[in-house]
């Protein structure tokens, strides 16, 4: 086995809302992510200092075209990295990041203030454009190596940000550590249940949860339960 008992236990466990970042997303959503830096930190207190690393295969600029004219209508920087971690197999993923300036024209137009558009661009404008395109360019080749090197380390699961993606992660759950009592105390916090009703009402919720009458737990009743609390959790947040 390629990692120790406490590094399983140091993968398995959910991500820290601490590292967790937001930024918009399209129609007005709220996308979750992991800083690049804070992947990196994850990947050192984890695998070790020396025990990874990753290599950039490829990283160049493509124009980005519109399909039914041709014309240019930006430019995006593509990256292909390999991640190797001590002991497993390398994997290799891709990342891309958009210029967030691209042609002077544009730069120049977006920062003029009271002169009419068709005024000429001077060679104080031209200069000052082409330093935020220059640096626009370097940022967002950084972006795209470090978007790749994300997307590897992704592979490793929730603690490198896996569990932020579609719906989040689906935890397996063995059934036989599952403790009836231990359902009970979780799904009493989960659904806001008084203390005085929860000997009332757990029998109806087995039911509700399971579909049937049950006397007696099984390891398969216990994990749809356990799966019914973690839905009502995630609702909830």
């Amino acid at each position: 086995m390629s990692f120790t008992e406490q590094q399983l236990k140091e993968l398995d466990k959910s991500l820290s809302p601490l590292l967790i970042s937001t930024r918009k997303g399209g129609n007005g959503t709220d996308l979750k992510y992991i800083e690049g830096h804070d992947a990196i930190d994850q990947a050192n207190r984890i695998f070790g200092y020396g025990e990874w690393g990753y290599k950039v295969m490829k990283c160049q600029c493509v124009p980005i075209l519109d399909p039914t004219t041709g014309e240019a209508i930006g430019v995006t920087y593509e990256a292909e990295v390999e991640l190797t971690v001590s002991g497993c197999i390398p994997v290799c993923d891709v990342g891309q990041q958009a210029c967030s300036v691209w042609n002077i024209v544009d730069v120049v137009m977006s920062r003029r203030r009271e002169s009419k558009p068709d005024d000429p661009i001077t060679a104080y404008e031209r200069t000052a454009a082409q330093r935020t395109i220059v640096d626009a360019h370097e940022v967002a080749r950084k972006g795209a190596v470090t978007d790749a090197m994300k997307r590897c380390l992704r592979t490793f699961g929730a603690q490198m940000g896996n569990s932020l993606y579609g719906d989040g992660r689906v935890i397996l759950v063995d059934g036989d550590t599952l403790v009836e009592e231990d359902l009970k105390a979780d799904w009493a916090k989960v659904y806001h249940i008084k203390d005085a009703e929860i000997e009332t009402r757990w029998p109806r919720f087995k039911v509700y949860a399971l579909g049937a009458l049950v006397e007696e737990l099984t390891s398969d009743h216990k994990v749809i339960i356990y799966a019914t609390i973690q839905q009502q959790l995630q609702k909830a947040s």
